[in-house]
C-alpha cells in the first residue's frame, strides 16, 4: 500500500514544494565527486527512488551516477509512479511498492523523492550529498552484505550464483532472493513538469523486478533464469531480509 503523503514533513512531497534547506544546490548534468570510501572491497547497494517530476531529484541523480562508478558500490534508481511526468516516464509501479515496503519496515514514512537507502536498513534525503556520503562511510564501519558471484552458465539466460557458506553475516530472519533488471544509461530531455527542457543522463533505472523466492542459508549456490534485452545494462540479485530490510548479499551480473 502506498504510505499517505504530507508535504509538510517531507523534503519533497507529491506537491512538488521542497522544505528550505542550507545544502548547496547542485548544477543537474554536473559531476559531482564523491568523497572517496576508506575501504575498496566492502561492498554497499545504494537504492535511489526518484522521479522525473521531482525538482530536487536532478540532484540525486548526478550524486548517484559518481557512485556507481566506484566498484564496490551497486546501485539501483526505481522511479516511483505516484509522482512522475506523463511523457517518457521511467516510474514503475513495483518501485513505488518496494519504496513503501521501506517506510514500514524502516518506520521512516510517508514516502518522498528523492530517497537513498543504503544496504537495506539506512535511509537519507537523496540530494544531500554531505549527508548520503558520511552514510557511505557510517556503512563501512559495520559488516555489509556478503558478495554474491554472479556468472553465465553457457546456457541462454541461465546463470548460477554462488556465495560462501556459511555467510559471514548471521541471518537472524526470513530472506528472499531479490532481482532488479537495470537499463543502460537514458539520455533525455525532461518533457514536462518543473524539471521541463533539463537534460538528463540516468544510470540503472530498474526496469523489471521479481522476487525468487525465499533463500535457505543452507544453499551455497542457485541456478536462476533472466533473459536480457539489448535495452539491458545488467542485473542485481539480493539476499535482503523480509523483516529488517537489511541486505545480508548482493551482486551483480553487467551485460558483455
Amino acid at each position: 500500500m502506498i504510505a499517505v503523503f504530507l508535504s509538510a514533513v517531507l523534503p519533497f512531497s507529491l506537491t512538488g514544494y521542497a522544505q528550505p534547506s542550507a545544502t548547496p544546490m547542485v548544477v543537474p548534468g554536473v559531476a559531482v565527486e564523491p568523497s572517496p570510501l576508506t575501504k575498496k572491497t566492502d561492498l554497499i547497494v545504494v537504492e535511489l527512488f526518484s522521479s522525473q517530476a521531482c525538482v530536487f531529484c536532478p540532484q540525486a541523480d548526478a550524486l548517484f551516477s559518481e557512485l556507481i562508478l566506484q566498484p564496490h558500490v551497486i546501485g539501483l534508481a526505481c522511479h516511483v509512479d505516484y509522482f512522475d511526468v506523463r511523457a517518457g516516464s521511467l516510474s514503475q509501479p513495483f518501485c513505488t511498492s518496494r519504496q513503501s515496503w521501506y517506510m514500514q519496515v524502516l518506520g521512516a514514512g510517508p514516502n518522498y523523492t528523492p530517497q537513498i537507502v543504503i544496504n537495506g536498513y539506512r535511509d537519507m534525503v537523496g540530494y544531500k550529498a554531505e549527508d548520503v556520503r558520511h552514510a557511505l562511510h557510517k556503512a563501512q564501519e559495520t559488516q555489509g552484505p556478503d558478495r554474491l558471484e554472479i556468472v553465465a552458465t553457457g546456457i541462454p539466460a541461465s546463470f548460477k550464483l554462488s556465495w560462501s557458506t556459511p555467510m559471514t553475516v548471521k541471518l537472524t530472519e526470513p530472506a528472499a532472493l531479490w532481482l532488479a533488471v537495470f537499463d543502460k544509461p537514458h539520455n533525455l530531455i525532461v518533457a514536462e513538469g518543473r524539471n521541463k527542457g533539463t537534460p538528463m543522463r540516468y544510470e540503472n533505472i530498474v526496469s523489471r523486478q521479481q522476487e525468487l523466492g525465499v533463500w535457505s542459508p543452507a544453499e551455497n549456490a542457485k541456478t536462476i533464469e533472466v533473459k536480457l534485452t539489448p535495452g539491458d545494462k545488467g542485473f542485481a540479485v539480493l539476499i535482503q531480509g523480509q523483516q529488517s530490510g537489511r541486505l545480508y548479499a548482493a551482486g551483480q551480473y553487467m551485460s558483455p
